[in-house]
């Protein structure tokens, strides 16, 4: 607003920009790509606020970061299932 980044200002610092800012008003706005608000929530300082020097690595990222995610519950799930097989083996073995 009026060249001055308001990327980091609370609400209230935002408004006395707005405010003090006299009869005329510059301002530019910036657009993220929407992504899942919890993996952007401690990033979003990492994403540019200028056009991507690399336009797609951020959602590629994010792509992996879920792909990964989703790989590691399924392994845990299909352990869970072997342990849970197992015990129920050895308990109809021991009967």
């Amino acid at each position: 607003m009026n060249h001055t980044t308001l990327t980091s200002a609370t609400h209230d610092e935002a408004i006395n920009v707005l405010r003090n800012s006299g009869s005329e008003l510059t301002l530019t706005v910036k657009h993220y790509k929407s992504a899942a608000p919890f993996l952007l929530k401690n990033f979003r300082q990492l994403i540019p606020e200028t056009e991507q020097i690399f336009p797609g690595k951020v959602d590629f990222v994010v792509f992996v970061v879920v792909v990964v995610f989703v790989f590691v519950v399924v392994v845990v799930v299909v352990v869970v299932v072997f342990v849970v097989i197992v015990i129920f083996v050895v308990f109809v073995c021991l009967l």
